[in-house]
C-alpha cells in the first residue's frame, strides 16, 4: 500500500514545489512508482521544473481543477460520487529513460482556467456532492496504485488546502523559512491538521508530520543560523515527538533535513538532483535526496540517517525491489487461541527466512500506535490472510464486525488469498461468506482434535499451501471498476475546519448500510 505526502508551507517563497519536484525525481529513479499531483490551483507549474530534463510532449493539460468542477456540474447521486482521474495523467520520462513519473496537472492554462478555480465551492462539494466520499475513493486507488503520492498544495489556510493538508495525506512535509511568520504558521496548521484528521470518519494511522526547514543559509551567518536552529528544535519538538524515536534530538533531524539557500537554483526552475552533484554535504542535491530517503524509508530507522547518511540513502534506493520480491501474510486470530498461533508462527517462521514473504500478527503493534488503522493497513499490504476460526474468533464483536468486513472489502478489489483454518470445534458452517470457502484442514477437522505429530505435520502442509497460494498472485495488477469495488460511503463534513470564524460540524455517528449493486461505470 503506498503513502501519500502533501507538501505545504504556510507562506510562499519556501521553495515548496521545488522540493516536491526534486524528491519526486529521486523516488523515481530508484524505481518507485510515484505520482505527482499539482494541487496548488491559484499558482500551478509543478511542471515546469521537469521540461528542460524530461522526455514529453506536453504537460500541460486537464487535470485537479476539472475533476472538481465535473463533480460539481454532474448533480451526481451521493452514492455514485466518483471521480474519473485517469483520464488526465501525463507521463514523465526522466533522462537516460531512469524512470518515470505520473503527472496530474492543475488544469489547462487557458482562459477558462481560473474561471473554473473561481467557481469551485468547495463547502457545497462536501455537503451537496458527497466530495467527501469521491476523495476518499480516489485516495484508496491512489494508494493502491502507485508507492508514493507526492501533492503540492496550495499555501495558507484554507478549505481547497484541508483536502491536501487533512483527507489526503499520510504524511505532511511541513516546509518554512526563518521567519516568525512562517515558522508560527507551520506550526499552527500542524496543530489544526493533527485535530481535523482525528475528527474524519475514516480510518486512519496517525498523521506524521515533517517539518522541513528551507532556503536556509548557513554558512555566511553561522552565529544567527545556530540560534534559529535551537528556535526551532524547540517549537517543533511537539510535532516530532509522534515519530522520531527518542535517541534522535530534534536538532539532529532539523540539520539532516534542511534546505540550503542557493543563488544559482533561485533564478528560474531547475533541477538540482539532475545538474548537483549528491555528494555535496552542503548542496541542495545533498538535501532533496536525505528528504527521499526519509520518505523511502518510511520515516523508519531514522538513526541511520543521523549516524550513517549514506548506507541509509543505499537502504531507501533499494528497498522497493526487496518489497516487490516479499510477500506479506496476515494473521487473523482470537486472543484466546494464542497457543495455535504460536505453534503456526514456528513454521511459517521458514517462509520469513528463506523465503520471500513476511507475516504480521497484532503482536507486532507497537505502544503508542492507532491498532486499528494499522491492522487495516496491514491487510491492505497482504496478499494473503489466515484466519484462525474458532467460537471465540466466531463471537469476537471486533472480528466480525470491525476486522472481517476489511478483509472482504480487500478480497473483493484485489487479488487477497484467504485461508480459513479451523482450530477448535465451532458453528463455522452457519457463516455464509466463511462455509463458502475452503477451510483447512481440507476435511474440516479442527487442529485441537490432532495428536501433537498429526498437528505439526498438518501446519508444515499448511504452511506448504500457503507458500503456494501466495505465488499464484504475484505479479498481477489490479484494475478498477465501480462493480469490482463496492464501495461504501464515506460521511465526511467540508473543510471549514481552517476556518477560524466558523463553528467546525458536529461529528456524526458513522452509519453502516448494507451494501447494494451499481452499474458498471469507469471511475
Amino acid at each position: 500500500m503506498g503513502k501519500i505526502i502533501t507538501f505545504y508551507s504556510y507562506k510562499g517563497g519556501t521553495g515548496r514545489s521545488m522540493a516536491l519536484a526534486n524528491v519526486a525525481y529521486f523516488l523515481s529513479s530508484w524505481g518507485y512508482k510515484t505520482l505527482i499531483v499539482d494541487w496548488d490551483l491559484e499558482a500551478p507549474g509543478l511542471h515546469n521544473f521537469y521540461c528542460k530534463y524530461v522526455l514529453s510532449e506536453n504537460l500541460e493539460g486537464p487535470g485537479v481543477v476539472d475533476m472538481l468542477s465535473q463533480l460539481q456540474e454532474n448533480n451526481l447521486n451521493t452514492s455514485e460520487s466518483y471521480i474519473n482521474w485517469e483520464q488526465y495523467i501525463k507521463e514523465i520520462i526522466l533522462e537516460d529513460n531512469k524512470g518515470k513519473i505520473y503527472y496530474l496537472p492543475a488544469g489547462e492554462n487557458n482562459s477558462e482556467y481560473y474561471e473554473k478555480v473561481r467557481n469551485l465551492d468547495i463547502n457545497g462539494l462536501y455537503s451537496k456532492h458527497n466530495c467527501g466520499a469521491a476523495i476518499e475513493h480516489l485516495r484508496d486507488i491512489w494508494k493502491t496504485r502507485y508507492d508514493y503520492v507526492l501533492i503540492d498544495s496550495r499555501t495558507g489556510i484554507t478549505d481547497i488546502g484541508g483536502i491536501c493538508t487533512v483527507q489526503l495525506p499520510d504524511i505532511l512535509a511541513l516546509l518554512f523559512t526563518a521567519t516568525k511568520q512562517s515558522l508560527n504558521g507551520a506550526v499552527d496548521v500542524a496543530e489544526r491538521a493533527n485535530n481535523a484528521q482525528k475528527k474524519l470518519l475514516a480510518d486512519r494511522m496517525r498523521l506524521n508530520i515533517v517539518p522541513i526547514a528551507s532556503r536556509f543559509d548557513s554558512r555566511e551567518e553561522f552565529k544567527i543560523s545556530l540560534e534559529w536552529n535551537a528556535r526551532f528544535a524547540q517549537e517543533l519538538e511537539p510535532i516530532y515527538r509522534n515519530w522520531l524515536p527518542t535517541s534522535i534530538k530534534s536538532k539532529d533531524m532539523i540539520e539532516v533535513t534542511r534546505i540550503p539557500y542557493s543563488t544559482y537554483f533561485s533564478f528560474g526552475e531547475k533541477l538540482a538532483a539532475v545538474e548537483q552533484s549528491r555528494k555535496d554535504s552542503g548542496g541542495l542535491s545533498y538535501s532533496y535526496e536525505n528528504i527521499a530517503a526519509l520518505l523511502g524509508n518510511e520515516l523508519e530507522n531514522v538513526e541511520m540517517l543521523v549516524e550513517d547518511r549514506d548506507r541509509y540513502v543505499a537502504r531507501a534506493s533499494s528497498i522497493r525491489k526487496h518489497k516487490n520480491l516479499r510477500k506479506k501474510i496476515f494473521i487473523s486470530y482470537s486472543h484466546k487461541d494464542k497457543n495455535i498461533l504460536k505453534k503456526l508462527m514456528s513454521h511459517l517462521v521458514v517462509l520469513e527466512r528463506f523465503g520471500n514473504f513476511s507475516v504480521w500478527s497484532d503482536e507486532q503493534i507497537g505502544a503508542g500506535h492507532e491498532w486499528y488503522s494499522q491492522i487495516k493497513e496491514e491487510i491492505n499490504n497482504s496478499s494473503v490472510v489466515v484466519m484462525l476460526i474458532s467460537a471465540d474468533y466466531l463471537s469476537s464483536k471486533f472480528i466480525m464486525r470491525r476486522e472481517l468486513p476489511s478483509i472482504l472489502e480487500r478480497e473483493l478489489e484485489s487479488n487477497l488469498k484467504v485461508v480459513p483454518i479451523i482450530v477448535r470445534p465451532c458453528a463455522w458452517m452457519q457463516i455464509p461468506y466463511i462455509s463458502e470457502l475452503q477451510v483447512y484442514p481440507i476435511n474440516g477437522q479442527p487442529l485441537s482434535n490432532l495428536a501433537r505429530n498429526e498437528l505439526d505435520e498438518a501446519l508444515a502442509q499448511l504452511t506448504e499451501e500457503i507458500a503456494r497460494l501466495s505465488d499464484m498472485h504475484n505479479d498481477i495488477d489490479i484494475h478498477y471498476t465501480l462493480n469490482e469495488k463496492r464501495y461504501k460511503k464515506v460521511q465526511i463534513e467540508p473543510f471549514i475546519i481552517f476556518n477560524s470564524s466558523k463553528k467546525a460540524p458536529p461529528q456524526r455517528k458513522k452509519v453502516i448500510k448494507k451494501k447494494k449493486k451499481v452499474n458498471k461505470k469507469n471511475i
